[in-house]
């Protein structure tokens, strides 16, 4: 619903706002128009006549009051009959005693009756209770204005003749309007004539009023005749006109009924709902403006503000508001917005220490009203901005500074809706609008350029160079995914998601160089030397011209280089700086840290760094932009040479698929190929599609296009894989690399070679029977050698099933060449063991003495050993496994045979033979002996000596003492002389082994030996 519906006085409006209403009440006119039969001046038609005058004010709560006092006291009524009225210029003072005159007159008319002036009032709305005047009322006015003389005329004023003017007369109502005008003009004579002129109504009581009003100024000057009348104690009229500014505009402009508003839908989820409930419950009492936009001129018009602002309380107020409602009805628009009130050079008029925040931040919002055009949301928004910005200066405080929810709500029109004014608060920043912890503001910002210019001298082009390498990292994500390798050869080392980074050209070629992985090679240095093949992919970098917006947006810093190159790495360098700026404002910035409003301070940081970072994002948009323009030449596979960079390459990995490289590797399987040769050739064909494929990928592929197919014969290590025993196609690879595959059938035509092979290497596993079905549904059921024979059914195989009666499998176990389950072993043999079939034995395993051992064969031999120790019987456990998957287990038992020891005499040793005692039989031998023999290994020495008288019969022995040794040979040479029939028998502390040396000292003589020997 528009404004011009709800405005029946627009015309007066019209008039108000044109000038042909005067702003300001000249009550010294309207008096001279009641009591003095003038003429109106021009503007103040609307204030002599009563209809009229009536009709456009707006009795406040505060104006009847006073009426109503006032007119009791003219009545008689007991109480204080001197009235000051002090307020500041514009407060509605003037209006208020124009007002009073008006009733004054209506009294005359009425003849003092009380009630005929209540009927007349209410005629226009203005209800008040007013009591009856005795007697003629008699209306005095002053005017500071017109004080060509004093107002007690010629002469010095007396207490005498004063109270002449006052008794004996009937109600006498004495009004000055700007007093303070005297005071300038008449000084301490009119303060003294105040005092006695308010003594005198004191004392002449009910009946006399005298009222007085003051234009306040700001500060701490207060007019001397002010504090002369305060002496009385004084009944003081505040006026409440800037509160009820929306009402008194309403009555000028003939608004009589407001609109029924429903809920803001549009506003629901653009702004949160509290706030939008809030906005709905303010607007029927704002109407007709937006409750934002009303909150802003009020705050223009605080007390506060006086000497910052145009608006001057009622009088400015109303001028602006009723201006602002003009601009609103031709626009067509439904609520009075920010974008409506008056243009913010008309209204601020700062105090001169603000001036020059004033005229910076004004100078700013012109060159952003200039580039808003004719968008009137949009100057709207940019308008409310500007004045809370100069508000916020002048009167800081919570809340001062909008948020995105208070522009949206303080510009939001019923007519226009809510989406225009959020695209408008979204293209903030695009303007000089700062965008702070505290809200939306304009701040006077130095230069950011300038300081960018001056940090930019200390930053390297290596620098730059790294911050077009990082976003280049970044746009190579977007096609990174495809590819197992990525590598950037630039200006910097390391690894981000997905992406290696090199600045060694040999590095970044050795990393994207391994075959089996896909790889992608961005070059930005244009020196890395790869071989082409059809799954390395190149973009590189090719020089160029420097787009206009880039000289454009360099030039504010710098000298723009001529190539694209040195400009991209500009770019990055101006990134680098703003980093460099944003961390040390203090050095670039001087001027901030010299405010001492710690707000402010803080707001200016914020907002430098917002614009900082706002120059840091166009560097970066364009580095973007532009790098893919320097990255143009691109490198796909073996032969594809193009031009459009990683967008060429994106379009080209979109459209192409990887079952293309399969349909081509498979084209050349007609006869069996290994799979890493069919691998190879697509590599290094030129003809081949390039596609970012890796090996495993590769297999995976082919192997899954066989399946879908069931059109692959594979073939690994002699076994063949096709068609499985259930139905459907199998594969399984060990070594996919070295694993063979043919295609079945070729063109629809059966590749008899191939099947063949699969159907004798089945015949070869056991029986087996195939059914499958002949076209038109003919199910058939034949041996494998029906099928080998019947070539014409072999196009069915792909959907057969077949069954193997598998044929046992013959092991032979052989021990020491023997073939047997059971044999005898000797404790501590090496004894070998083979296996043996008629078919390929794909693994055996084996375990002995609780360990396992395993072993890949494929052949029909196998054997290996095993070393017994001293137990007596140890189990070989062997298990083989066949190509078929088929599991024959054998074990064998080698039993140890037990070992004997004895001791045996003997009068020959070899070295290695274990003796325990040895015995010579001869006194010299005996003496020989006992020489060469070591004490310390010697336990005990037996002497024998016997006569053959028998006169002599000697049997000694001696245990190991020290020295037991010589006492023995001593013995033996005492009886020689007697007898050489003398024995001696040495036996050893602990077996003896025959050594070389023992044998050469001891084996020429005629000994006898005690020696082990086992059996």
């Amino acid at each position: 619903m528009q404004l011009r519906e709800f405005v029946r006085r627009l015309d007066v409006v019209d008039r108000f706002v044109s000038g042909g209403v005067s702003p300001a009440v000249d009550v010294k006119v309207v008096f001279d128009c009641l009591f003095g039969g003038g003429r109106p001046v021009a503007g103040h038609e609307v204030y002599c006549s009563r209809e009229e005058f009536f009709s456009v004010t707006y009795p406040t709560a505060g104006m009847v009051r006073w009426l109503s006092v006032l007119f009791g006291v003219l009545a008689g009524r007991p109480g204080k009959n001197v009235f000051v009225l002090p307020a500041y210029l514009g407060a509605g003072k003037s209006h208020f005693l124009a007002f009073v005159l008006h009733v004054a007159a209506l009294y005359r008319e009425c003849r003092g009756v009380g009630q005929c002036v209540v009927k007349e009032l209410k005629r226009y709305g203005i209800d008040v209770e007013l009591p009856d005047l005795e007697g003629d009322l008699r209306v005095v006015l002053f005017h500071g204005g017109y004080a060509s003389s004093p107002p007690w005329g010629s002469g010095v004023p007396t207490k005498d003749l004063l109270r002449g003017e006052l008794v004996g007369r009937g109600p006498v109502l004495y009004l000055f309007d700007e007093a303070g005008m005297f005071d300038n003009r008449f000084g301490a004579q009119f303060a003294d004539y105040m005092q006695l002129l308010s003594e005198v109504f004191v004392e002449a009581g009910p009946g006399k009023a005298l009222v007085v009003s003051y234009s306040l100024a700001s500060g701490q000057y207060s007019p001397p005749s002010l504090e002369r009348l305060r002496r009385v104690d004084p009944l003081i009229i505040e006026m409440d006109a800037v509160r009820n500014i929306v009402h008194i505009v309403r009555r000028w402009a003939g608004i009589d009924k407001v609109p029924p508003y429903r809920e803001f839908r549009d506003l629901v989820g653009v702004v949160p709902e509290d706030k939008v409930k809030e906005f709905h419950g303010k607007v029927a009492e704002t109407y007709p403006f937006n409750p934002v936009a009303l909150e802003t001129l009020l705050l223009l018009a605080e007390e506060s503000l006086v000497k910052a602002s145009r608006i001057q309380l009622t009088r400015g107020l109303l001028q602006s508001a009723l201006k602002a409602l003009k601009s609103a009805v031709e626009r067509g628009g439904g609520l009075v917005v920010h974008g409506d009130l008056p243009e913010p050079g008309e209204v601020v008029e700062p105090p001169p220490e603000f001036s020059k925040f004033w005229s910076s931040i004004l100078g700013l919002y012109r060159k952003d009203e200039e580039a808003a055009g004719d968008d009137f949301v949009l100057r709207s928004v940019l308008r409310h901005v500007i004045y809370r910005s100069f508000v916020g200066r002048l009167m800081p405080r919570s809340g001062i500074y909008p948020d995105e929810a208070a522009l949206i709500l303080g510009n939001y029109d019923v007519v226009l809706g809510a989406l225009p004014v959020s695209n408008a608060v979204r293209r903030l920043g695009d303007f000089r609008v700062q965008k702070t912890a505290g809200g939306y503001v304009y701040l006077p910002l130095p230069d950011e350029y300038e300081a960018l210019a001056k940090a930019l001298v200390y930053v390297s082009e290596e620098e730059g160079a790294k911050a077009v390498h990082d976003e280049v990292e970044q746009l190579v994500k977007s096609v990174a995914k495809r590819f197992k390798r990525v590598a950037v050869l630039g200006w910097k080392e390391g690894k981000a998601e997905g992406v290696s980074s090199f600045d060694d050209a040999k590095k970044a070629a050795d990393y994207v160089g391994e075959r089996d992985f896909s790889a992608l090679l961005v070059d930005l240095r244009g020196t890395a030397q790869v071989p082409r093949r059809n799954n390395l992919f190149v973009v590189r970098a090719r020089e160029g011209a420097v787009p206009g917006d880039v000289k454009e947006f360099l030039g504010k810093v710098a000298v723009p280089p001529d190539k694209l190159s040195g400009a991209l790495y500009m770019l990055g360098r101006v990134k680098v700086a703003v980093d460099r700026v944003a961390e040390d404002l203090e050095s670039y910035f001087p001027d901030i840290v010299q405010v001492e409003d710690r707000a402010l301070r803080q707001a200016l940081e914020d907002g430098v760094k917002v614009r900082l970072e706002r120059i840091k994002e166009v560097a970066r948009s364009y580095i973007r932009r532009y790098v893919e323009k320097w990255l143009d030449e691109v490198l796909l596979g073996r032969r594809i040479s193009a031009s459009g960079g990683l967008e060429y390459l994106a379009k080209y990995l979109g459209s192409s698929k990887p079952e293309a490289v399969i349909e081509w590797a498979l084209g050349r399987a007609q006869v069996f190929v290994k799979i890493g040769d069919l691998w190879d050739q697509w590599l290094n064909n030129d003809d081949a599609p390039p596609y970012p494929l890796s090996f495993d990928d590769f297999v995976e592929g082919l192997l899954r296009r066989c399946r879908e197919d069931c059109n692959c014969v594979v073939r690994e290590g002699g076994e063949y894989q096709w068609i499985s025993e259930g139905g459907g196609c199998f594969y399984e690879l060990r070594d996919p690399r070295n694993s063979e595959v043919a295609l079945a059938y070729v063109e629809g035509s059966v590749n008899e070679s191939v099947v063949e092979q699969f159907l004798t290497y089945l015949d070869s596993r056991g029986s087996v029977e195939f059914t499958y079905q002949r076209l038109g549904g003919e199910e058939v059921r034949r041996s494998l050698a029906d099928v080998l024979r019947e070539r014409e059914d072999w196009m069915y195989l792909k959907h057969a099933k077949y069954r193997i009666e598998k044929r046992k499998k013959r092991l032979d176990v052989k021990v020491n060449g023997v073939v047997t389950s059971l044999a005898e072993v000797n404790p501590g043999d090496e004894v070998v063991i083979a296996v043996e079939s008629d078919e390929k034995i794909s693994r055996v395993i084996w375990e002995f003495a609780g360990v396992q051992h395993e072993t890949t064969v494929n052949d029909v031999f196998f054997q290996f050993k095993v070393r017994v120790g001293e137990d007596p019987q140890y189990v070989v456990k062997i298990v083989a496994e066949f190509a078929d998957g088929s599991v024959v287990e054998r074990s064998v038992v080698l039993n140890v045979r037990v070992r004997r020891r004895r001791e045996v005499s003997t009068a020959v040793v070899n070295v290695g033979d274990v003796v325990v005692a040895v015995s010579a039989s001869s006194a010299a031998e005996a003496v020989r002996l006992l020489e060469r023999l070591k004490e310390d290994i010697v336990e005990v020495v037996e002497v024998r000596a016997i006569e053959a008288s028998e006169d002599l019969n000697l049997r000694l022995e001696f245990r190991g003492r020290r020295g037991h040794l010589q006492q023995a040979r001593r013995l033996i040479k005492a009886v020689e002389p007697v007898t050489q029939n003398v024995g001696v028998t040495v036996k050893f502390k602990e077996p003896v082994t025959v050594d070389k040396s023992l044998l050469e000292s001891l084996g020429k003589g005629a000994l006898l030996w005690t020696k082990i020997v086992e059996e």
